[in-house]
């Protein structure tokens, strides 16, 4: 019981250090764009509507395909899966 405790308290501070690192670092970008003239906001606007696009054509990409596997097995992909999962 003791060890699954630690490993909770464990994941729990992970997870906190991981949004504190990420806070910072969104942080440290606001202040450089703050100091870059509009040559440079351009090129920053630039590159993240070019990965934000990106992005959401793998999205897509993967909606197109969503579901193509159905009847193929007697159950739900997931269910089999999560059965697999329960096995020791």
């Amino acid at each position: 019981m003791q060890g699954l405790m630690q490993g909770k308290v464990s994941k729990i501070c992970l997870s906190f250090v991981k949004n504190l690192v990420m806070g910072q670092q969104v942080q440290m970008i606001l202040e450089a764009l703050e100091a870059l003239n509009d040559q440079g906001l351009q090129i920053v606007h630039e590159k993240l509507l070019s990965r934000l696009k990106k992005r959401r054509s793998t999205l897509q990409l993967f909606d197109k395909y969503a579901g193509k596997g159905k009847g193929i097995w007697p159950k739900d992909a997931q269910q089999i899966v999560n059965e697999l999962r329960q096995k020791p």
